[in-house]
């Protein structure tokens, strides 16, 4: 007895030691391919969804111009001018680059954290003090 592939034979489902509850049909092989085709266009419809999904989440969406950067974005973004020769020990000088150029990444980004921050409680305090100004200023005009 074969596997049931005679002549107008039907698919007949073949389980495995591999296969679990979702064992499925065994296909003749003039349905491979077509099978095939269709679980490849449905694979890519469904993995260019979550393709983007992941690619927002990790912030790697196009960005628009003069948008700022993320840190990541920055360090990934690093170009390094010194070429490894097979025959040279260029790995540590390669090495120090890479390193000195994030360090001068992270350094800019904390700068720039710290400008914005002191930007801030300067906002913060010309606030506090208009509305001193105000309150004084009414108080004065009730007080008349």
């Amino acid at each position: 007895m074969g596997r049931g592939f005679g002549r107008g034979a039907k698919s007949v489902a073949i389980v495995t030691h591999a296969q679990v509850k979702s064992a499925g049909k065994k296909t003749p092989r003039g349905l491979r391919s077509v099978r095939q085709k269709k679980k490849q266009r449905y694979q890519k419809k469904h993995d260019q969804d979550g393709q983007e999904e992941l690619e927002k989440s990790l912030g790697l969406s196009k960005q628009e111009k003069n948008m700022p950067m993320t840190m990541a974005q920055q360090i990934a973004a690093i170009q390094v001018p010194h070429i490894i020769n097979k025959r040279q020990k260029g790995l540590k000088q390669l090495r120090k680059q890479i390193i000195a150029a994030v360090k001068n990444v992270r350094r800019s980004s904390t700068e720039k954290g710290k400008r914005k921050a002191q930007k801030q409680i300067e906002k913060m305090q010309k606030l506090q003090a208009k509305k001193k100004s105000e309150d004084d200023d009414a108080k004065s005009d009730s007080s008349e």
